[in-house]
């Protein structure tokens, strides 16, 4: 499999750990040293390393019944070991007392190759819309 379609996979294996809710599955998907960031949220402007960014997804994920994303990659550029892409999100989550969140956006990712495949290296989150439809 070519470099594209390994990144692109990543991007589609990320959707789908998300949905499937499975923590483990995330921290695979990071390099070790991994940047994720949600700056409109508290505590997720920053959050550095693969222990961290599975114990803060899993925290979010435990206060949230019901989380959807899809995530398509746009403007891939690979440069040796190293990429970056803008990745399209939609996402439908669920809060705690039955509102739903429906909101647009896109990943600013950086990607790095490591021996045993493509990994995040950064994944900043930009809101475009988002629309609250109360229980």
């Amino acid at each position: 499999m070519n470099d594209e379609l390994m990144i692109r996979k990543l991007i589609e294996d990320y959707s789908d750990a998300v949905n499937q809710r499975d923590g483990a599955a995330i921290s695979a998907l990071w390099a070790q040293d991994g940047r994720w960031s949600v700056p409109e949220y508290e505590g997720l402007a920053d959050v550095r390393g693969v222990n961290a960014i599975r114990s803060t997804w899993e925290s979010l994920m435990a206060a949230v019944p019901t989380a959807f994303l899809i995530c398509v990659p746009s403007r891939l550029q690979i440069d040796g070991d190293t990429a970056s892409a803008r990745s399209y999100g939609t996402e439908l989550v669920t809060d705690g007392e039955g509102a739903n969140r429906y909101g647009v956006g896109f990943y600013a990712d950086r990607f790095v190759r490591q021996q045993d495949g493509w990994r995040f290296s950064e994944r900043v989150w930009t809101t475009i819309n988002r629309v609250l439809i109360p229980a």
